[in-house]
């Protein structure tokens, strides 16, 4: 097989901003170097341009509340409000998040999340639906 080397993207980092997910790989682990509680996920990151990547992430216990606002991202209140969620609950769910850019100490820059957001609740949904639906009423076109 032949393929133009300059046609591959050598640069995998996306732009900072909101991105739809997918969690592909979720795992409950142990940090390596204080045996700590930590997760490791692995997303599918949907682009604006129809295209994917993937970003693996651990989070260690002192950012815990990433892993609250993962669980409610993807729907898992009930697991959130009780502050435990197993790792394999998250798999195959969906949901949205802000991703940044930030550099290793080997000076290599990576993607990570750094904020999960959750659903719209639903009264907000019914609020918004209500809104629209009076907006439609509203007719400015003079006839």
């Amino acid at each position: 097989m032949k393929w133009d080397p300059d046609s591959i993207q050598k640069d995998w980092l996306i732009p900072e901003g909101d991105y739809e997910f997918e969690i592909i790989e979720a795992e409950d682990q142990n940090d390596q170097w204080e045996g700590k509680p930590q997760m490791f996920i692995k997303c599918r990151v949907f682009l604006d341009d129809g295209n994917t990547v993937q970003i693996s992430q651990f989070i260690r216990q002192a950012r815990a509340f990433l892993v609250d606002q993962l669980a409610r991202s993807v729907g898992l209140i009930a697991e959130a409000d009780a502050g435990e969620v197993d790792a394999e609950d998250l798999l195959n769910k969906t949901g949205r998040g802000y991703i940044h850019k930030y550099k290793k100490q080997n000076g290599q820059e990576r993607n990570e999340f750094n904020k999960f957001h959750s659903p719209a609740s639903d009264v907000e949904e019914k609020k918004l639906q209500k809104d629209i639906k009076e907006a439609e009423k509203e007719d400015d076109i003079p006839f």
